[in-house]
């Protein structure tokens, strides 16, 4: 097995046991149409994200207004949680979700 690969399937294998692991079914909370919640010490951690890696568009530009929906939608089901990162939709990810949630 080359390193790469071994690298690479033991974050998998990791990752994989680490999920499982927090999986205890007494610690999940779910509250009718929300999301999945686990409990861990003293707060609740959803277990659904939106991840912020594809946004929609309109042209070469952030659709700001179907983003302001997306946002507002998934935050009344109970995310709390956005993943993005710098270079994401051209470097315009985390500027177009700190606007969206300025708001908020």
């Amino acid at each position: 097995m080359k390193r790469r690969e071994f690298i690479i399937n033991s974050a998998i294998l990791a990752g994989g046991a680490a999920l499982l692991g927090g999986c205890n079914k007494k610690e999940l909370i779910k509250s009718e149409n929300q999301i999945t919640r686990r409990k861990y010490k003293d707060i609740t951690v959803p277990l659904l994200a939106l991840g912020c890696m594809r946004l929609p568009m309109r042209g070469n530009n952030i659709d700001m207004e179907e983003l302001d929906k997306m946002v507002e939608y998934c935050m009344q089901k109970g995310a709390n949680y956005f993943d993005t990162a710098y270079m994401y939709v051209n470097s315009q990810s985390e500027i177009a979700m700190g606007k969206v949630l300025k708001k908020i």
